[in-house]
């Protein structure tokens, strides 16, 4: 029995989105779909949204569209969760890995990133799987929890 009424996964690669449908069909009220949050906000409106290993790959030319239409799609007490790796983890990273992520952030960066389109936003930090709110320079990934989004 899950704990969601539904949730609904989407992406721009319909490979991907037909793998993870088949490999997850087992579980009820999951959804996949196409959708390109570039062009626009979900008609439906969402209790949370959750991007995680996104916005590293999103041009940041682009960036200002997603995370409005992201936040469009929220309903008005909406959260959302945000994981990226660290800017200053970049210097461990595999040469594939730095071909791939055109949009690294540090934690300050990701904070005011999230607060233009947020009213809330809480930082957390990331080694390993321990999840922390210590020093962020020193982490290699980056969590931001977002609450109330101001584009609804």
């Amino acid at each position: 029995m899950s704990n969601y009424k539904k949730l609904t996964c989407t992406d721009i690669d319909e490979a991907t989105l037909a793998e993870n449908a088949g490999r997850l069909s087992f579980i009820e009220n999951l959804i996949f779909t196409y959708f390109d949050f570039r062009l626009q906000a979900f008609e439906q409106k969402f209790d949370s949204a959750y991007a995680v290993d996104v916005l590293e790959h999103i041009y940041p030319s682009e960036e200002a569209a997603v995370l409005t239409n992201i936040t469009g799609s929220l309903k008005p007490h909406g959260t959302a969760l945000f994981g990226t790796p660290n800017l200053s983890a970049e210097k461990y990273a595999s040469k594939l890995s730095k071909l791939g992520h055109v949009n690294l952030k540090d934690a300050a960066s990701l904070r005011l990133l999230m607060q233009q389109h947020f009213h809330s936003v809480f930082m957390f930090s990331m080694n390993d799987e321990v999840v922390h709110t210590g020093y962020a320079p020193m982490a290699h990934y980056l969590w931001a929890l977002c609450v109330g989004p101001k584009s609804t």
